[in-house]
């Protein structure tokens, strides 16, 4: 038998096609069983099965109980921050981010960049560990493996022609559950570390409030713009939708992932967001809001780089300023190390797990374990159906991941093509092996 990788995913778009192309490129190179999709059964399967490689999504403090149960199965853990790109401050991120213990029990970190690397080294003992690898995320916006969005692209330039994309960030003050208190939700993930930090958070939600009005009034009065918006996952969705309703100008949409909107587009526009990345990856205008408030939340170093303006006119008269330009663009590889052109993460990612010895690892395969797998499931499914039961919120963040939706990746790259195997072993889980 092979040894298991297991790559979880959270968000399909975010996290999809680039866990995908990281676990294509390692089961091509090395001997590895890919267990791939919701992060609910690839962390069942890594906490019982096989011991082999966990490819972890956050260095946050709720996830190291589950990072202890996959060091006593065995595993080899390796975390890359899918959020570390844009975070808070300094002296926040270390804070709210980061768990010295993941930070403890991970065997490496790959980072996106310098920055994240030089931080997460001022509170990791061991060092050496660290290494600056990127995320693919930012290789898919890149010719040439960008043009696996051609056909969406052009499906979205058909549609709405000209427009400039909203990607919103404001899940703190407009959270997916209008019932839910995303406050209350971190204390009980024991985000908070003292009574200044959830002080200083409050303070942030005003500040959060005060520029998603502003975003709110540039849609308003934006007559002579064709606007797209697409919000966070973790976004309520009906403020937008009404928008959309009332102005002719205005399109709200949650089709495909972020990416082909954001190569479809004229420019983003956003607010202290990843999206300001994937845009300049992307070779795009990338516009921030920003108002004049003072916070200890924010790294202030973000605002260098994109094109800023201070209220919704100013974003508007911006916008209508056609030779403005993006802002220290030289910068850009510090932040993360493939957004230099020639660096391809996955490919740096794959070499460094090429590197992991598992030689000499003894394990017992469990007896009919995935059958017996295929049975609980079955029979949750079967309960909830009896007791009306849902989860909206992972169903929406997960989506509905396809056989179909695989091959066509793989279909792209001529190296991969006809290489694997694939076994769909649950809805949205599928085992991946090198034929």
């Amino acid at each position: 038998m092979k040894r298991p990788f297991y790559m979880p995913l959270e968000i399909k778009n975010r996290d999809f096609y680039s866990r995908l192309l990281i676990s294509l490129e390692i089961c091509n190179k090395n001997n590895y069983d890919i267990y791939f999709g919701y992060r609910g059964d690839v962390n069942y399967f890594a906490k019982n099965y096989v011991p082999g490689v966990y490819y972890g999504l956050t260095t946050l403090r709720n996830f190291d109980k589950l990072n202890k149960s996959l060091k006593d199965n065995g595993n080899i853990i390796i975390i890359s921050d899918e959020e570390g790109l844009v975070t808070y401050s300094p002296k926040y991120y270390k804070k709210f981010k980061v768990s010295k213990k993941c930070l403890e029990i991970a065997d490496l970190i790959f980072t996106w960049g310098k920055k994240n690397s030089l931080l997460l080294s001022k509170i990791c003992k061991n060092k050496n560990k660290i290494i600056i690898t990127g995320n693919p995320r930012l290789d898919l916006l890149k010719k040439p493996i960008s043009n696996i969005y051609l056909s969406e692209v052009q499906k979205i330039k058909k549609k709405y022609g000209k427009f400039y994309l909203i990607a919103t960030n404001f899940s703190y003050t407009n959270y997916f559950d209008k019932k839910i208190s995303y406050t209350r939700l971190l204390k009980k993930r024991d985000f908070f570390q003292s009574v200044s930090d959830l002080v200083e958070w409050k303070k942030y939600l005003e500040i959060k409030q005060l520029i998603f009005n502003e975003i709110i009034k540039f849609i308003k009065k934006s007559k002579g713009l064709n606007l797209v918006i697409r919000c966070h996952p973790s976004e309520n969705e009906e403020l937008y939708k009404d928008l959309e309703k009332k102005y002719k100008n205005v399109h709200f949409e949650k089709s495909y992932s972020l990416h082909p909107w954001i190569l479809a587009s004229d420019g983003v526009i956003s607010h202290y967001c990843t999206s300001t990345f994937e845009a300049l990856a992307a070779n795009k205008k990338a516009y921030n809001l920003k108002p004049n408030y003072k916070t200890l939340l924010e790294d202030k170093s973000y605002f260098k780089i994109p094109i800023v303006a201070k209220n919704h006119q100013e974003l508007i008269d911006k916008i209508n300023q056609k030779n403005i330009k993006n802002n220290n663009t030289s910068q850009l590889k510090y932040y993360s190390q493939n957004l230099d052109n020639k660096f391809y993460s996955y490919k740096k990612i794959a070499n460094e797990i090429s590197k992991i010895s598992l030689n000499g690892y003894k394990h017992n395969l469990p007896k009919y374990f995935i059958v017996k797998f295929q049975l609980l499931n079955i029979l949750e499914k079967l309960k909830n159906i009896i007791l009306l039961r849902r989860n909206n919120y992972i169903e929406h963040k997960i989506q509905n991941i396809s056989k179909k939706e695989i091959l066509s990746f793989i279909n792209f790259f001529p190296k991969f093509k006809n290489q694997f195997n694939i076994k769909k072993l649950n809805k949205n889980f599928f085992l991946i092996s090198k034929k």
